[in-house]
Formats: structure tokens, sequence, C-alpha cells
């Protein structure tokens, strides 16, 4: 899973946002994975879904309520959107 997720960051990186959603429901269809949860909600606010990036953070916080980044993108979201 880690390979997936490092392309994941590296579509990201380049835009590809269609590539990098294939790569993170591949890893979701596996396993409830708070990285694929966490990178799929960037994606989608990247796309201006705001309301489903928000659910995936707090599923992913869910995960791993120590993860400061999850959190951060969360808080901000909320604040701006909520």
């Amino acid at each position: 899973m880690n390979c997936y997720l490092l392309a994941i960051k590296c579509y990201l990186k380049l835009n590809q946002l269609d590539e990098a959603m294939s790569k993170c429901e591949t890893i979701l269809e596996c396993e409830q994975n708070s990285h694929a949860l966490f990178l799929k909600g960037r994606i989608l606010e990247e796309l201006k879904n705001y309301s489903d990036a928000l659910n995936l953070y707090r599923i992913a916080l869910k995960l791993r309520p120590e993860d400061e980044s999850i959190l951060k993108r969360l808080r901000r979201l909320e604040d701006h959107f909520c």
C-alpha cells in the first residue's frame, strides 16, 4: 500500500486528480486506510467538493486521532464551510 500512497502524493503534486483518485479507490477497496482517506479528502478539496472532503477527514481522524495533519485540514475546512 505504501507505493500506492506515494503514487497518490505524486499525482496530487502533478494535479493529476483522476489518477490520484483511482489509486485511493484501489486502496480503499481493500481496507479502510486513514492515509488514503486523508488523501482522497485532499483530492475532493481540490475538486471543491468540500462536504465530502470533510466527511472523509472525520472518518480518517477517528482512525488516527493523533494525526495533526488530518486535524489541521478538518479544522480549516470547518472554519470556512460550516
